[in-house]
């Protein structure tokens, strides 16, 4: 391989619907956000480095499981930049997953690498960093736009790919959802995805009560499909205020997030509003009639609050 540099973006996400459920087969409804992670890198090098620093496994554990599982070329020096905040549960370490993957596989084959490809290496870096998960947010990261994951090919949608691990199977689809008014809002609190799905994870082995709790998130995210297709945020609303409900069940809420959701939900014109991701901290979602009213609400109790701008941009990807 002679002298040679790619660089790679990836959109954030939000979960509508379905986290947690989605490891267990269960459907998620998810949308890329406008906000990215960027990831540079070239070769050859003296010695692999992030941002000029020797590889820190801790720090960047996603890059360093990527690097085992997909890389043996020598050594690579890599740079990063992100617009997503660190543990906020919108998708930053599956959006550095899947660019770093991006970047990884076009360095190796001089052009950018079929998505399908990206994106099962991008899960499978992410299962292997958290102990588990599921394939919805790498999927997103790499695809852009809506994404349904299911467990059967869904008709009337897009399908995108097919992912296997173990006994269980995800199909990706895209599809087209309504302009919705949409606010996101990072709690403060710091959460580490893999702490969260070990948790649901001893709950659900555990406990039936925890397994019926994953199947009623998975109807509640098939009738928030139908609810979608006929844009009935009411119930859109309701549907999501249920899936907070079970998920703050599940063990994944937290007092920060729980007094932002009572705050979005007391603004006037507010449909539903939820955590958004892993749980434990992170961020909230919330539908809204009047998403700067929303916004300001959350600001004011110390949130960082903005509009949640889908994106149809998903993995891309440069080479020179």
């Amino acid at each position: 391989m002679g002298s040679r540099s790619a660089a790679a973006s990836a959109p954030g996400k939000v979960i509508l619907f379905g986290e947690h459920a989605v490891v267990y087969g269960e459907p998620s409804l998810s949308l890329a956000l406008h906000r990215r992670i960027r990831v540079w890198g070239d070769v050859p090098a003296d010695a692999t480095t992030v941002n000029r620093e020797a590889l820190d496994e801790h720090r960047f554990s996603y890059i360093a499981t990527a690097l085992r599982l997909h890389w043996r070329d020598g050594h690579v020096r890599l740079r990063t930049e992100t617009e997503l905040p660190q543990g906020g549960h919108v998708g930053s370490s599956a959006a550095l997953s899947t660019a770093t993957i991006g970047v990884l596989f076009a360095l190796q084959r001089g052009t950018p690498a079929p998505a399908a490809d990206v994106a099962r290496a991008a899960f499978e870096t992410e299962y292997a960093t958290q102990g588990a998960a599921s394939p919805n947010d790498t999927t997103v990261a790499t695809a852009g736009g809506a994404v349904l994951l299911s467990p059967q090919r869904e008709a009337g949608a897009e399908h995108l790919w097919r992912i296997e691990k173990g006994e269980r199977a995800w199909n990706a689809h895209r599809i087209t959802l309504p302009d919705l008014p949409l606010v996101v809002a990072h709690s403060g609190v710091r959460a580490r995805t893999a702490d969260q799905v070990a948790k649901v994870k001893r709950f659900v082995d555990k406990n039936a009560f925890g397994r019926d709790l994953i199947q009623e998130i998975g109807a509640i995210t098939r009738e928030g499909v139908e609810a979608l297709k006929h844009r009935d945020l009411v119930r859109l609303g309701e549907l999501m205020n249920r899936n907070h409900t079970c998920l703050h069940t599940l063990g994944v809420d937290a007092p920060a997030l729980t007094r932002l959701v009572e705050a979005a939900r007391r603004v006037p014109g507010t449909f539903g509003a939820k955590l958004t991701g892993a749980g434990g901290g992170g961020s909230l979602i919330a539908l809204a009639e009047r998403p700067q009213a929303v916004i300001e609400a959350l600001q004011r109790m110390g949130a960082q609050a903005f509009p949640a701008e889908p994106s149809p941009r998903g993995l891309e990807v440069s080479v020179s």
